[in-house]
């Protein structure tokens, strides 16, 4: 999760996948994620382990070129590599 909203604290703006191949970066209602259930009944979980080595736009551009979330560190690195080579070279 990035942000909650002050002024609603159901919706989050976050990077999410619900394992369809596509994932999202948007608002989403928490009530409506605590309510998904996986193929084996079981809720949705935030991984309380996970610290970000990257900026979002990072995970974004992997989880798209990959259709999933993803902490591949090679791909992170050739990503970051190459974002940051694309937002230098910007007047």
């Amino acid at each position: 999760m990035i942000e909650l909203d002050p002024q609603s604290p159901d919706l989050a703006f976050a990077l999410c996948d619900l394992g369809h191949g596509f994932p999202e970066l948007g608002y989403l209602s928490l009530a409506e994620v605590s309510a998904i259930r996986g193929r084996l009944g079981c809720p949705v979980e935030r991984d309380i382990y996970f610290k970000p080595r990257f900026p979002l736009s990072v995970y974004v551009e992997a989880a798209r070129q990959v259709g999933r979330i993803t902490d591949a560190d090679y791909l992170l690195v050739r990503i970051a590599r190459d974002l940051s080579l694309t937002l230098s070279e910007k007047p």
